[in-house]
Parts: structure tokens; sequence; C-alpha cells
């Protein structure tokens, strides 16, 4: 079964992960593939936690790990600028 064209041709439903014909974006994750690698996790983690592995799952940690996924909204959106700001002093640097 195919999708009909005029699916893509609109574009509203980029965010389902059918892009319109136009479409261009730096950072894109559709909801329908993520949404499923979400639920296996989840449906992973709940079989786990019948089977009573989750109890070494919650006591192990990295701390790095959780320090970004405390922080993760103020990293996404420094990020950018951070980067930004190296490659503009290494493209001074250079002399380009």
């Amino acid at each position: 079964m195919r999708i009909p064209r005029a699916v893509y041709e609109g574009g509203m439903l980029s965010w389902l992960g059918l892009p319109g014909v136009d479409f261009i974006s730096a950072d894109y994750y559709p909801l329908l593939p993520y949404l499923f690698l979400y639920l296996t996790g989840w449906s992973c983690a709940l079989r786990w936690q019948k089977m009573g592995f989750s109890h070494r799952v919650w006591g192990f940690s990295i701390r790095p790990l959780e320090f970004i996924g405390r922080y993760a909204l103020p990293i996404y959106v420094l990020h950018q600028p951070v980067l930004l700001g190296i490659s503009q002093l290494i493209s001074v640097a250079v002399g380009r």
C-alpha cells in the first residue's frame, strides 16, 4: 500500500515522519520511528522488571551521563553557540 503523494506535498505531516518535497532541517526527528524505539525500550524494561533484572540496572550509574541527563536543556541550548564560536575562532586562526 502506498501513501498518496498529496500527503507529502502538503508538508503538514512532517512531525510524523512524512516531510514535504521541499522540507529541509538540520535537526529533524520525526515522531513515528522514534516512538517505536521508545515503546520497544519501555516494553523491554517492563519485561526485565518482571524477570528481576531491574534492581541491578537501577543501582548502575555513570556520573557524566547523569550530569548530561540532569542538565539536558541548558546543554542543548548552549552547544550551538559554543560550537559556532569555536569554529569561528578556528577559521580566524587559519586565516579564511
